[in-house]
């Protein structure tokens, strides 16, 4: 699966690469689900946010692995919409502290 995630990485969409590696991650700042290509933005984002100190933390305080279950995979595309990727308010709010 990872030489197949690496070899395609460049043209999978964000659906197909999430499908193949069955895998999402759980912040620990937000308990809510990232998706995994979203992780090394919402990692290196949580580690610059300083707003009152919130958020601040090592990488690997923040972010751990989280295996689907077979039946989750398998149910895929109905569960897609209610998973949560939190990366993008927090660029915001990144950006909305430099103001």
């Amino acid at each position: 699966i990872d030489t197949l995630l690496n070899r395609y990485e460049g043209w999978m969409t964000n659906e197909m690469v999430e499908i193949v590696s069955g895998q999402l991650f759980e912040c620990h700042s937000t308990g809510r689900h990232i998706h995994s290509h979203c992780v090394d933005d919402h990692t290196t984002i949580c580690q610059n946010v300083d707003t009152k100190g919130e958020l601040k933390s090592r990488r690997s305080d923040i972010v751990h692995r989280l295996e689907h279950l077979k039946s989750e995979a398998s149910n895929w595309r109905s569960n897609w919409g209610q998973i949560e990727c939190p990366h993008l308010l927090l660029a915001n709010r990144v950006e909305s502290s430099k103001s």
